[in-house]
């Protein structure tokens, strides 16, 4: 195939019902994947979906990142967690040269100059506590989703070749190396992996979550990790009263130990570690 709008022809060709293409666009704002928004026609009616193929980096760290996004929007869909609905997979390798999905594309926007911060910090922390009540009890299998202590033991467990002393990584990795593995964990449950501003996209008067995107990090976890990284990226959007907010609505909505909260705060600061380029 020739060009992208013959590769998206045979994309919506694969799609369930009489499918026509209309437009295609690039969508902006991903770094982990390729995303291309498509208008298509269907038995009449016109709807938008969303074609996602993983970037390099995704793919050297799980070469079928493609196929374990799709089946945790599988699992999300059937506990009724807002998040795009899995349409398709394409493994083939057939009409892109990597594997890809196709999503519902949902509507709204991500906020980052909310009317109200107070109300927008609480909806997203209300969205992050219904997240985190899902665990392997919740009558969805979960059992196929990656295990984040074994993440964070490869990724913590020793230090690493090359270090980012802009982020004084070594000094970092040095206190958590006396701390890990931590003597506590708090109970296993669902973590999306990158719960910042813009993955939340709000309806278009900002009164509720209309959905989050981008679940390709998502793990089986202590929620610990995923509230430091949230805290962080409140911090570096909003400022560090929204940062604390967050936190204290979280704790009151939960009864986890914040215990060592310190420390998954240090790990969620070497996120950007040689990539702060992409991070601005």
């Amino acid at each position: 195939m020739d060009t992208e709008s013959e590769r998206l022809r045979s994309v919506v060709d694969c799609l369930e019902g009489d499918c026509r293409l209309i437009k295609s666009w690039s969508l902006q704002g991903g770094i982990s994947a390729h995303m291309t928004g498509v208008l298509l026609e269907r038995n009449g009616k016109r709807s938008t979906v969303v074609l996602r193929r993983p970037g390099a980096e995704m793919l050297s760290q799980n070469p079928r990142v493609a196929s374990y996004e799709f089946e945790v929007l599988k699992a999300l869909s059937m506990h009724g967690v807002k998040a795009p609905q899995p349409l398709f997979l394409d493994e083939s390798k057939s009409i892109f040269d990597t594997d890809y999905i196709v999503v519902e594309y949902i509507e709204g926007e991500p906020v980052y100059a909310p009317v109200n911060l107070d109300s927008y910090v609480q909806r997203i922390t209300d969205f992050l506590l219904s997240i985190h009540s899902i665990n392997a009890d919740s009558g969805i299998d979960l059992s196929f989703m990656t295990d984040q202590r074994h993440r964070l033991t490869k990724e913590f467990g020793k230090m690493p070749g090359r270090l980012d002393h802009s982020l004084r990584e070594e000094e970092l990795r040095r206190i958590l190396a006396d701390y890990y593995p931590p003597a506590r964990f708090n109970r296993s449950s669902l973590i999306h992996g990158d719960f910042w501003p813009g993955n939340v996209i709000f309806d278009k008067e900002e009164k509720s979550v209309a959905g989050v995107l981008d679940w390709e990090d998502a793990e089986l976890g202590d929620p610990l990790y995923e509230i430091a990284i949230t805290r962080m990226d409140l911090l570096l959007v909003f400022g560090v009263d929204a940062m604390n907010a967050f936190t204290e609505l979280y704790r009151d909505g939960s009864s986890i130990d914040f215990t060592d909260l310190p420390y998954y705060d240090l790990m969620a600061a070497l996120r950007p570690a040689f990539k702060m380029k992409e991070w601005a």
